[in-house]
């Protein structure tokens, strides 16, 4: 509950690990500098020849395996969903599932401290 007060309430935020500020700034502004959204594509079918394909797309930044498909990041997910369901549909992978997952506050502690957030 407090990481989503933070993100809502908070105008700058500061991450503390072992006694030292690594990171502060506005929400916003900390989420931004994580950079790529990230698609995630779950079904069934091969996705080697799928993940070969994505990574040659421009705006594909990371590909990786997740349970039942593939996580790509991506800058600006919601304009790059269509063209990445376009190529997952014509590489033989059955869709079944797919969501934008943005960076959150817990994302940046993540990356900054190597530790998951505790509630």
């Amino acid at each position: 509950a407090a990481r989503k007060d933070a993100e809502a309430l908070a105008d700058t935020v500061g991450i503390i690990d072992g006694g030292r500020k690594v990171a502060e700034g506005t929400p916003a502004a900390l989420v931004a500098a994580l950079g790529a959204d990230r698609i995630r594509i779950s079904g069934s079918g091969d996705t080697s020849h799928l993940e070969a394909q994505l990574r040659a797309l421009p705006f594909v930044e990371t590909v990786a395996p997740h349970e039942h498909g593939l996580e790509l990041g991506v800058d600006h997910g919601g304009r790059r969903l269509a063209d990445v369901v376009a190529h997952a549909s014509g590489n033989g992978f059955q869709i079944e599932d797919v969501a934008i997952v943005r960076p959150s506050l817990g994302d940046v502690f993540l990356k900054h401290t190597g530790r998951a957030l505790r509630d």
